[in-house]
């Protein structure tokens, strides 16, 4: 059937096998969005939508502004991500930290700086996921260890937390 419509457009997308999203602001020689150097593992969106994490087999984390689609070059510190699986990414309502499976410990970084406030360890394998119960301010956190960790914050909100860790790097778990 034949489309009459005067407002049909035609679409000319990069050759290739797939066509990636153009970015105005990556400089690369094709000009096309990289996200990792290797698998995205991971994706996580903020509680407002503006902006997506995602993690890689290449050890990075990357913020995204998803309207321009542009990373936000916020350089997140080193880490050690697991790399064969898929990982479970957390974030703050207030999208102030991010919670990060790094092998067999969980990293708090501060979202805007990329600087890691918090270390919890406490599982004895590789951690894949942590999830944030706003409920009764508690993370979940589960391992190839076969368990599930509940880690609570030494103050009554997430917000207090980060002020009070940021002096000692301690281990404030409990299960």
């Amino acid at each position: 059937m034949k489309n009459t419509t005067a407002s049909t457009k035609r679409h000319n997308f990069p050759r290739g096998s797939a066509a990636q999203r153009l970015h105005p602001g990556m400089s690369s020689s094709l000009n096309r969005a990289t996200a990792h150097y290797g698998a995205v593992t991971g994706l996580r969106a903020t509680s407002d939508g503006m902006y997506l994490l995602s993690s890689g087999s290449d050890s990075r984390l990357r913020l995204w502004d998803v309207e321009s689609g542009c990373n936000t070059l916020v350089n997140f510190e080193a880490m050690r991500l697991q790399t064969s699986k898929p990982l479970q990414l957390a974030v703050t309502h207030d999208s102030s930290v991010v919670f990060v499976p790094c092998m067999t410990s969980i990293r708090a970084y501060h979202l805007w700086s990329g600087v890691t406030f918090q270390t919890l360890r406490g599982h004895y394998e590789s951690v894949n996921c942590c999830y944030i119960n706003w409920h009764d301010q508690e993370i979940y956190s589960g391992s190839n260890d076969r368990k599930i960790l509940v880690w609570s914050p030494i103050s009554s909100t997430f917000s207090e937390m980060e002020g009070e860790c940021k002096a000692a790097d301690q281990d404030n778990w409990s299960d």
